[in-house]
């Protein structure tokens, strides 16, 4: 088994990630997020011991106490649940992911590394950060700018793509690159689109980042 945070760094359409308060209590806590070989991620965070059960219980008391600063926000829960009368109209308390972690530091606790290097990867635009002072020219398409998510794919195609040619002697179409990098990205967890958190398509991929990627010439051009 190993931890995937992917579910929980994945910014909303607004650019911006939030966590449901219950999951934010435990992941602070020091509770994991578990897949197992087949990186099937297990439904429920997983407490690796009491010691995180105990400091989830006093996260919660102390958040409620003093109210800090964070960003909320309440949202129904999900459409397919409120079929079940008993459950209908319950909102869900959502709290900003990086506010209730400065927060949780301020008052002393420690955030486990892969934590704070899931939020650290996932910026809030969803894209990687655009190098400070770097001059864009409007119209150059995205994946000639560093620091755009089409910049980072189409860079990671081009080495898939030589690797490939060089291991079976054909260089790769468009669309199997893209359906690489559509697995090959969503791994992180960082790239991403919708309300939800869905990961990049290959479609998309493939429309946004690779024009052009394998330089063939198209039917009737010489």
């Amino acid at each position: 088994m190993r931890t995937n945070y992917a579910p929980w760094s994945r910014p909303g359409e607004d650019g911006q990630i939030y966590w449901a308060l219950d999951d934010a209590y435990k992941l602070v806590a020091g509770w994991l997020p578990l897949e197992d070989d087949d990186k099937q991620l297990f439904p429920k965070l997983t407490a690796p011991n009491n010691r995180a059960r105990a400091e989830q219980l006093n996260l919660m008391s102390k958040f409620r106490q003093r109210n800090p600063p964070c960003r909320m926000r309440q949202d129904e829960i999900d459409a397919e649940l409120e079929a079940d009368a008993r459950v209908k109209h319950i909102p869900t308390h959502y709290v900003h992911a990086s506010d209730f972690v400065e927060w949780a530091k301020s008052e002393g606790y420690a955030i486990l590394t892969e934590l704070q290097g899931a939020l650290s990867e996932t910026s809030d635009t969803g894209k990687l950060d655009i190098p400070a002072g770097m001059k864009v020219d409007p119209l150059a398409p995205k994946w000639e700018i560093p620091g755009t998510w089409e910049h980072e794919a189409r860079r990671r195609g081009k080495e898939w793509m030589s690797a490939e040619e060089k291991r079976v002697g054909t260089r790769p179409g468009v669309i199997a690159i893209a359906k690489f990098l559509e697995g090959d990205m969503s791994t992180e967890g960082r790239i991403l689109l919708g309300k939800r958190g869905r990961f990049l398509d290959w479609q998309t991929i493939k429309k946004e980042a690779l024009s052009g990627i394998t330089e063939r010439k198209r039917n009737g051009e010489k």
